[in-house]
């Protein structure tokens, strides 16, 4: 039942491009049913699968652009003696410019 209700809520709320929520519940419903060694053995099929995908890479390079754009904020405020706030989208403005460029 609750399982069932996981599953409805992972797939109304995550994309086809996240799959790993749907296969957490995956692999806890085969720990559940099978037991705990088929549930290990799925979980490491799982996140074998996940842990190259694209969707893991994307959001990989994004974690770091950001943190570089973090970096190159903190290094410009340093050097200039002021800290200016950019609004979100211009951070995310210049993180996307620079992925495009960089790929």
């Amino acid at each position: 039942m609750v399982l069932k209700s996981s599953k409805r809520a992972v797939r109304m709320r995550a994309s086809d491009n996240y799959p790993a929520p749907g296969l957490a519940i995956e692999v806890m419903e085969t720990g559940f049913n099978e037991g705990l060694e088929a549930g290990l053995a799925a979980e490491i099929e799982a996140f074998s699968k996940v842990a190259v995908s694209d969707t893991a890479r994307n959001m990989i390079n994004f974690y770091f652009h950001k943190e570089m754009a973090s970096q190159m904020a903190i290094r410009a405020a340093s050097k200039f003696g002021t800290l200016r706030l950019l609004p979100l989208s211009a951070v995310a403005s210049w993180v996307a410019w620079h992925r495009r460029t960089l790929s």
